[in-house]
Parts: C-alpha cells; structure tokens; sequence
C-alpha cells in the first residue's frame, strides 16, 4: 500500500481549482517519496492569484539539495514537475522543524478585476 497516495488522499485541495488538482496531487505525491519513505508532516495548500503555495510542515529529513533541485527544479526533471515555479525552506523557528515551501503555477489566474484568464 501506498502511503503517499493514502496521506494524498486525506489532503484538502479544495483551495486548488479544479482542473489543477491532479497536478498538484501529482507534485504532492512525488516531494513525499523524495529519496526516502514519506515523512511525517502537515500539508497546506494557500491560493494566490497566480499560484499556489504548498507548504510541508515538520520536515524531519535531510534533504540533498542537488539532488532535490534536479528532480523538481532543473531542466531534466520530469514533465509532471514543470508546473513547479520554486521551492524554499523555511527555518525553524521557537524549537519547530523547517517547512518546505512549494510554489506551483496556476493553469489559470485572475487579472486585477477578479475574472479568470487563461
């Protein structure tokens, strides 16, 4: 059994529109099997106007950052991660573990009158 696509599964998208879900689902599955079983955090998902914000709270593993930017962030990574904009980690702060931070494209966004463009 997949514990990833168990824990995917509990996750609230529904601050993701609709037709990004399985993207996002997709790029949420692959960063919590990076390298190593998943680890134990918290996931949220934050809309902004042109992209969303993936946060993964109580990151407890060491991460390779090359190996971490060449799955996700370079110019081989795999397609189902082109969606990805950037990736930052936040730093502990009064005795918490990091958060990774995730920013993906929207496949939509709103201009300055609220209407969607493509």
């Amino acid at each position: 059994m997949n514990h990833a696509v168990d824990f995917a599964d509990s996750i609230d998208f529904s601050k993701v529109d609709v037709a990004d879900r399985p993207t996002v689902r997709q790029i949420v599955i692959g960063i919590l099997t990076f390298n190593r079983s998943m680890p134990k955090v918290s996931v949220d998902i934050y809309a902004t106007p042109d992209h969303y914000n993936i946060t993964f709270k109580d990151w407890n593993q060491r991460i390779d950052d090359g190996e971490w930017y060449a799955k996700y962030l370079g110019s081989t990574r795999d397609d189902k991660y082109d969606s990805i904009l950037k990736s930052e980690t936040i730093p502990s702060e009064g005795g918490s573990q990091p958060v990774k931070l995730i920013k993906v494209r929207r496949s939509s966004f709103a201009n300055k009158d609220g209407k969607k463009k493509k």
